[in-house]
């Protein structure tokens, strides 16, 4: 009898550049996998209320892997997403792997406890992001520490891959998301306001050095993405469609400042001098590169200026998440 292939769940298609980065780099490391998505319904699904849609997607003995993503963080008050997925799990046969994931901490509240619940469902050690991903998981699920899945990603670290342009005017690159009202939760001072003033904060300084440009990385539901969000500065607007167009313009830059991770992270690959600004703890993948990461462990009092990553701290990154996925390997065969 052939073995199924592996179903590799991924956060791609839905607009977010970040999630459709990591979904191609499965590509790179998976021969042909076998692509699911989520369809959410009030009816009552064989698997809970929701199914996963694709080939062989309702088979209850097929594996499944969760390829990247930080969604078990538990930081959020609703936590509708962590309670479908541990219903889901809860009735499979097949087994949970997961890779690149990002997780805690884990401290109170219902997104404390269905996260448990939901990682008690993995059968296999869970490859996590960074040394605080350890730490969280230690007492709840087995983990090997790897990194984020960009670093993984062959085309950025090939000889003839990427190369950034020379040229004597600066050009800043932001890319920042709308704002969440779920950041408070562990960022008291993460108001809205604050967020809007900070950011125009960048802008201004950035200005006086050259021309700043926005790259979306989210385009949002029905429009309302990051660039309608921010549409009041006065940068140029840009909305690539791939990563590699995304990269296009970032050869362009002299520094990044970017509030959404993979955006942080595509700088990092590059080599570009960056900032990061955190609202969210996930972003200790950013800190681990050299890269100054402000708001992640207090509010920030200034605007730091943008440096390169260490490249021997991104190496040993690559080379342990490389590494990760040698040792997760034969469970992805089926």
């Amino acid at each position: 009898m052939t073995k199924q292939k592996v179903q590799f769940y991924s956060w791609d298609s839905h607009g977010n550049l970040g999630d459709d980065w990591l979904a191609s780099i499965s590509n790179q490391y998976v021969g042909d996998p076998v692509r699911v998505s989520e369809r959410r319904s009030l009816m009552s699904w064989p698997l809970g209320s929701h199914v996963l849609k694709g080939a062989g997607a309702r088979d209850r003995s097929a594996t499944l892997c969760l390829w990247g993503g930080g969604w078990l963080a538990a930081d959020q008050r609703n936590v509708e997403t962590l309670v479908r997925w541990e219903k889901h799990l809860s009735v499979r046969r097949g087994e949970t792997l997961g890779l690149g994931l990002g997780l805690g901490p884990f401290e109170s509240g219902n997104g404390t406890t269905m996260a448990r619940r939901v990682l008690a469902r993995f059968s296999k050690p869970i490859v996590v992001r960074t040394q605080s991903d350890v730490a969280n998981a230690e007492g709840i699920v087995p983990t090997i520490l790897g990194g984020d899945l960009s670093f993984l990603d062959q085309e950025f670290r090939s000889a003839d891959g990427f190369h950034r342009a020379q040229s004597d005017s600066h050009t800043t690159i932001i890319s920042f998301p709308r704002y969440g009202k779920h950041w408070i939760v562990q960022r008291p001072w993460l108001t809205e306001d604050w967020y809007r003033n900070y950011v125009e904060s960048i802008v201004r300084r950035q200005l006086v050095k050259g021309t700043v440009m926005h790259v979306q990385f989210d385009k949002g539901q029905n429009g309302r993405g990051d660039n309608e969000y921010w549409s009041h500065l006065n940068v140029e607007f840009v909305s690539p469609n791939t990563i590699d167009e995304a990269a296009a313009h970032y050869l362009t830059a002299s520094e990044v400042y970017a509030g959404r991770l993979h955006a942080a992270l595509l700088a990092v690959n590059l080599d570009i001098p960056t900032v990061a600004v955190a609202y969210h703890h996930k972003f200790e993948c950013v800190e681990e590169t050299g890269v100054q990461v402000v708001g992640l462990h207090e509010k920030p009092d200034h605007i730091p200026i943008a440096k390169p990553p260490v490249g021997r701290l991104v190496q040993e990154i690559r080379d342990r998440t490389q590494e990760a996925c040698r040792v997760v390997a034969p469970w992805l065969k089926g």
